[in-house]
């Protein structure tokens, strides 16, 4: 509660810090994590005495994981929808208005936390391995490049920008010492290009065209969704 007192760059920082203290956590606990090494030999899992050893089982059950993270984040969306939504409009203005913003940040970052959590469970049980550099911060920074240049606005931005970072990235893996310049360029790119995500500019560019694009930004359905949600959550 303490760390999402902080706001912007704030966040970040104190974030990316907590993720290197952790690794060296793992490190230097080699009995419980397996220091440098990780955990070799994993067990495949087993569901209902059934062991899902093959890859037909491994890939079935990284789609039920999926599809299950899938439920679990569209349910919290609904649910929550405009609560995130003023809180990410105007911080300030949510919290004068009654909302306990400090409580849906903990939400948030819970439920993030679980499904980070069951992506982690996904990879350990196909490679059947937990090594330290699968969950290195860079893989964090990655996450987050997937999340701006797919879109934030829905589940479908981060699957896009994903896709895209990751086939540009073996591409440009082709060139040597120049890759590194030409995946941020990219991102420098789509970012100045498409402000919201491709998804999310696709998406506004598809309500202009069809008439239905609305303009944003006043304060007054900020608040009426503020004193809507304060008044329904208590």
């Amino acid at each position: 509660m303490l760390i999402l007192r902080l706001r912007g760059i704030y966040f970040v920082l104190v974030t990316f810090l907590l993720t290197q203290i952790l690794q060296l956590l793992i490190f230097e606990t080699p009995d419980l994590t397996g220091g440098t090494n990780g955990l070799v030999g994993m067990p495949a899992t087993t569901l209902f005495g059934i062991e899902l050893a093959d890859n037909r089982a491994v890939l079935l059950l990284a789609i039920g994981v999926a599809f299950a993270a899938a439920v679990i984040t569209a349910l919290v969306s609904v649910w929550l929808r405009r609560e995130f939504a003023a809180i990410e409009e105007n911080e300030v203005l949510a919290q004068s208005l009654g909302l306990v913003v400090w409580r849906y940040k903990v939400i948030g970052f819970v439920a993030a936390a679980g499904l980070a959590g069951m992506a982690g469970f996904s990879l350990v049980n196909m490679l059947l391995t937990a090594h330290p550099t699968s969950f290195s911060p860079q893989s964090s920074v990655n996450y987050i490049a997937y999340t701006i240049i797919g879109g934030r606005g829905s589940m479908l931005g981060p699957l896009v920008g994903a896709t895209l970072l990751v086939w540009m990235s073996s591409i440009f893996s082709t060139h040597g010492e120049f890759s590194e310049g030409l995946y941020g360029l990219l991102i420098v790119v789509v970012v100045l290009a498409a402000r919201g995500g491709i998804v999310g500019t696709l998406a506004a560019g598809y309500r202009r065209l069809s008439g239905q694009w609305r303009a944003g930004g006043s304060a007054a359905p900020i608040v009426g969704t503020v004193k809507e949600a304060a008044h329904e959550r208590g």
